[in-house]
């Protein structure tokens, strides 16, 4: 019979270990998983803010200012993360302009997109091709975008997010760059 009891009393001390080890960790570990989803929506909401305001600072070909493009569209890989902070950020009229977010599919045309940002680059020859003959503004957050043929690049660097140009490829385009987003530009080729 004490043997009965000396396996009744460990198990319970057992237990109580690993309830504690069980807290130790959720407290420890929780606030890590919480600062990734807190980084990664500050990332989306900076994103979102700045292709809202490319169109303030990029007059687009046929068009002699920022203002006068009144039917803004932004197109999206379908399933990205982006595409509610650019709900939200469609409410937001900006003077007389509307606003329009298209998620594509894969072989979707972008004839219909201001902005198509991308992710994925893997066919990034085929749509900047298309996109300088039809007049639209590829934008990445995907590394050296920029220098593989991209327009604007944009990376996030702590808090903030930098922004590359590719002022070569935009006035090749026909794209008339602000001077004002030029310098707020890390890199500008």
């Amino acid at each position: 019979m004490g043997c009965i009891r000396h396996k009744a009393k460990t198990r319970g001390w057992h237990r109580l270990l690993y309830l504690a080890l069980g807290m130790f960790l959720l407290c420890f570990l929780l606030p890590l998983f919480s600062y990734a989803a807190i980084a990664e929506d500050r990332q989306y909401k900076l994103e979102a803010a700045f292709l809202y305001n490319f169109f303030n600072y990029i007059a687009w070909p046929g068009y002699h200012t920022p203002e006068d493009l009144k039917h803004a569209t932004i197109c999206i890989e379908s399933n990205d993360p982006l595409q509610p902070y650019l709900e939200y950020i469609k409410e937001k009229k900006l003077g007389q302009r509307t606003f329009k977010i298209i998620p594509l599919s894969a072989d979707s045309d972008i004839k219909n997109c201001q902005i198509f940002f991308v992710r994925s680059t893997s066919q990034l020859t085929e749509m900047h091709s298309s996109a300088l003959a039809k007049g639209v503004l590829l934008v990445s957050d995907a590394p050296d975008f920029v220098e593989n043929g991209g327009m604007i690049g944009l990376s996030p660097e702590g808090e903030r997010m930098a922004i590359e140009i590719n002022n070569t490829g935009l006035k090749q385009a026909d794209f008339n760059v602000s001077s004002l987003l030029l310098n707020l530009a890390r890199k500008v080729e």
